[in-house]
């Protein structure tokens, strides 16, 4: 598998990223009524993002699929902070989309020399579905339930990370 920078000029990775924002209605600023709204909310996001401190993303061997990541370095708690991430995938595997995750989050380990991985659960729509597929498939990643209302956390380190990438190439 390779990974690589992400070419926010590429047409093709835009155009993903914005199918992916409509039609999941992953986040709160993508949940709007028309296509539309969807749309344009989905490019004002894109922009948000270009500002992450690391924006990578793994491919298939075989060219079939991509798992794009953006991390934000917080170093006040010396951890990485996954701010979006989202599949795209010709054929569904769950055991590709989780090699492809642990690939980005050990190499963006490895440029920022940060060991713990990290990010708040911010989906609503088709929640259950997501955090069953970390359960049973991305099992490096530790769910934490969240408190006063709030949706929880995932958690990993690189030790982790390395052992399920080793775990799935078997």
């Amino acid at each position: 598998m390779l990974v690589r920078n992400i070419d926010f000029n590429d047409e093709l990775f835009v155009e993903g990223f914005i199918n992916f924002c409509v039609f999941s209605k992953a986040l709160h600023e993508t949940e709007f009524g028309s296509l539309e709204s969807r749309r344009l909310n989905a490019l004002r996001y894109l922009d948000q993002l270009k500002s992450s401190d690391i924006s990578i993303y793994c491919e298939s061997n075989d060219k079939d699929s991509r798992y794009y990541f953006f991390f934000d370095r917080h170093e006040d708690v010396k951890k990485l902070y996954i701010s979006f991430c989202f599949p795209e995938q010709k054929t569904l595997s769950y055991k590709t989309m989780a090699m492809q995750a642990y690939e980005c989050c050990l190499k963006a380990i490895d440029i920022s020399k940060l060991e713990t991985i990290y990010s708040e659960v911010r989906r609503r729509k088709k929640l259950e579905p997501m955090l069953l597929v970390i359960r049973r498939f991305a099992k490096a990643f530790e769910i934490k339930k969240g408190s006063n209302g709030s949706l929880g956390s995932i958690q990993t380190n690189k030790q982790k990370l390395t052992n399920g990438l080793k775990k799935l190439q078997i």
